[in-house]
C-alpha cells in the first residue's frame, strides 16, 4: 500500500466535506425531494472531490461509473438470496 502524506488544509477540507455529506444524509429524512435537490446543487459534486484526490495524491484512476460502493458480500440483495 502506498503511503500518502496529507497536509492540514487538505485534511480539514476532507473532514468538512465528509461532515457536510453526513449532515446531508440526515437532512433527507425531513425535507422534500425538491428542497434536497436544490441543496445539493450548491455543494461540490463527490466526483469532483474524487478527481481532486486522484490527482493530488497520484492515485490509480478509477471508472466511477462502474464503481460499486457496496461490497458484494454485504449488499442487501446478497443478504436476501437463499444460501446454497
Amino acid at each position: 500500500m502506498k503511503k500518502v502524506q496529507i497536509n492540514y488544509s487538505q485534511l480539514l477540507f476532507l473532514y468538512a466535506y465528509l461532515r457536510l455529506i453526513n449532515l446531508s444524509l440526515d437532512r433527507n429524512r425531513w425535507t422534500t425531494w425538491d428542497e434536497l435537490q436544490s441543496y445539493f446543487k450548491n455543494i461540490m459534486a463527490p466526483s469532483k472531490v474524487a478527481q481532486y484526490l486522484i490527482s493530488s495524491f497520484h492515485l490509480p484512476k478509477t471508472d466511477f461509473k462502474n464503481f460499486n460502493f457496496i461490497p458484494e458480500e454485504k449488499s442487501l440483495f446478497n443478504r436476501l438470496k437463499p444460501k446454497n
